[in-house]
């Protein structure tokens, strides 16, 4: 009998260490990954947890931490890209509404282009008349000296809005025949008359319209201005080898 107690005694005291034992080298260890397991699906991708040994337990807690880091690695770099993409389409967003902006801003520059070299031309003609008396004279050559800041800034706005896609194929004789139909009073004011004549099939060329419209505009004020008596204009619309 106390044999057998004895033997019962050390079973039960076996059993106890290997339940601590248990408990000890795996029951927490699982408990602890069951923990991270739970975190990691919560979206807490920091989370570890450093059990040391050789053990399975062990090996599989290095795993997870290793699956963790690499989860948070990813999307780290899946925000830094969220971030890049919407910073590009604000740049995009950006870049266009600059682009409406410029290209009201050039269309509004060259509706006032050509009407302030009318005005600066009529301007000229009434300085330059030997009748007109000094107050008028004055007057005169205050509307052309705030014409020409007009003219510098509109100048300003066109360089800035400008783009290599303005440029498009023209007809020079067409903007001449333009020119000469908006500087028709002007013309008549000077005693001027303007004639276009094209030689040869020539005419066609790429460039921007409204560039070649302001050079013609001015180069027919300044013709205009040149004739104290008034005279023949001639634009002729030829080929050249230059």
């Amino acid at each position: 009998v106390a044999l057998a107690l004895q033997v019962l005694a050390l079973a039960t005291a076996a059993s106890i260490v290997a339940f601590v034992l248990v408990r000890q080298q795996v029951g927490r260890p699982l408990a602890r990954l069951a923990s991270l397991a739970r975190r990691i699906a919560s979206g807490d991708l920091a989370a570890r947890e450093p059990i040391e040994g050789t053990h399975e337990v062990a090996e599989l807690a290095r795993e997870m931490n290793s699956m963790a880091q690499e989860l948070e690695t990813t999307r780290r770099a899946l925000d830094e890209s969220e971030v890049e993409r919407t910073q590009a389409l604000e740049q995009l967003r950006h870049a266009d509404r600059l682009r409406t902006v410029g290209q009201l801003a050039s269309q509004l520059a060259h509706e006032l282009g050509t009407p302030l070299n009318v005005v600066s031309g009529h301007a000229r003609l009434i300085e330059q008349d030997p009748t007109t008396t000094g107050e008028v004279k004055t007057s005169a050559r205050t509307v052309l000296e705030q014409a020409a800041k007009m003219t510098k800034s509109i100048r300003g706005v066109l360089d800035f809005s400008r783009r290599k896609g303005e440029r498009r194929v023209v007809d020079l004789v067409e903007l001449a025949e333009s020119a000469q139909a908006t500087l028709s009073p002007l013309a008549r004011k000077a005693r001027a008359q303007v004639v276009v004549e094209r030689q040869g099939t020539v005419g066609r060329v790429e460039a921007s319209s409204q560039q070649i419209l302001q050079v013609l505009t001015n180069l027919l004020v300044n013709a205009f201005q040149a004739m104290k008596d008034g005279g023949l204009v001639r634009v002729t619309v030829s080929e050249r080898d230059a």
